[in-house]
């Protein structure tokens, strides 16, 4: 072949490869992006910039009517459940200035899911908004699926009216779920199991999951269990994945005091004790406590941040 035809079919080899490099370019980075928010379509402004996705503000903020933003005058920063987002863009398109946020950070300070699809270009972000139900003193965000509102109706009024133990500072998800369930998403027993989500060690949102091929006794006793949890958290997040007895103890000894109000027995409330010497020794621990200092104190210290007497 002449040396002119091989410097052709060369030349027309590297141009089809080139025609195939940007093509698979475009599917990579051009793909055209359909966001939804908790399943609804986001018609606000959005680009991407080294693969983050930014989402219009305003749009965000009447897609999302029941999350509380605030933003700061004399700084400008915008913030939810009073963490400032870092990711916060200006922008002018066609003359008009916006205020852009990174949808994942969006995902992550709203304790929600970030999925994107790079294949479709479709991103769901789910927030997980539902109707704040109130029940004595206690918040609870309850899924439209939830099955048993008595059970968390008697276990919410010993906690809010004769133990004052409020959750009210985060978001609670009450998850009945089969017991399979809790052991997959990481509860060392199969009863209950509390989840956490935190950014930079401040809490964001709590879910628990109770076992619902239980009992009533016991999904009262381990949703008392889970809750009890869940206060702790609020001031001791950083020790809620702990199997200790402060951890353990704490909620053990909510959950003997909650069953106690509903008048259950002591046998029938050892019945229902997890096998782990842990939680017996962490119950007893805190009732020795409180036989000594009182109820009150041993609450003001966890609340204080102090350690227990």
């Amino acid at each position: 072949m002449p040396a002119l035809e091989i410097i052709f079919v060369k030349k027309v080899f590297g141009l089809f490869l080139l025609i195939g490099l940007l093509g698979c370019i475009s599917v990579l980075y051009g793909q055209e992006l359909h966001i939804y928010i908790d399943n609804q379509p986001f018609t606000g402004q959005s680009f991407k910039e080294y693969q983050q996705v930014f989402l219009e503000l305003e749009e965000v903020k009447k897609c999302c009517p029941g999350l509380q933003f605030s933003q700061t005058d004399s700084t400008g920063s915008v913030s939810l459940n009073n963490i400032p987002f870092s990711s916060l863009k200006h922008k002018v398109i066609d003359g008009t200035a916006y205020s852009f946020i990174s949808a994942r950070e969006f995902a992550q300070v709203c304790a929600g899911r970030y999925e994107y699809n790079p294949q479709t270009g479709i991103l769901d972000l789910y927030t997980f908004q539902v109707k704040p139900v109130k029940l004595e003193n206690i918040r609870y965000f309850l899924k439209d699926s939830y099955s048993y509102p008595a059970i968390v109706q008697d276990v919410s009024k010993v906690m809010g009216q004769r133990l004052g133990l409020s959750a009210d500072k985060i978001p609670v998800e009450i998850n009945f779920v089969a017991s399979s369930e809790i052991k997959d998403k990481g509860g060392a027993g199969v009863v209950g199991y509390t989840q956490v989500t935190l950014l930079n060690s401040r809490l964001l949102s709590c879910k628990v999951f109770v076992a619902d091929d239980l009992s009533t006794q016991m999904k009262l006793y381990a949703l008392a269990h889970e809750l009890g949890h869940v206060w702790y958290a609020q001031y001791r997040p950083e020790q809620q994945a702990a199997l200790d007895i402060n951890n353990e103890g704490f909620a053990e000894w909510i959950a003997f005091k909650v069953m106690k109000a509903l008048n259950y027995t002591d046998e029938e409330l050892d019945s229902f004790h997890p096998g782990a010497p842990v939680y017996r020794q962490g119950r007893e621990l805190y009732f020795q406590l409180e036989n000594r200092y009182g109820y009150q104190l041993i609450i003001d210290s966890i609340k204080a941040g102090s350690n227990l007497p």
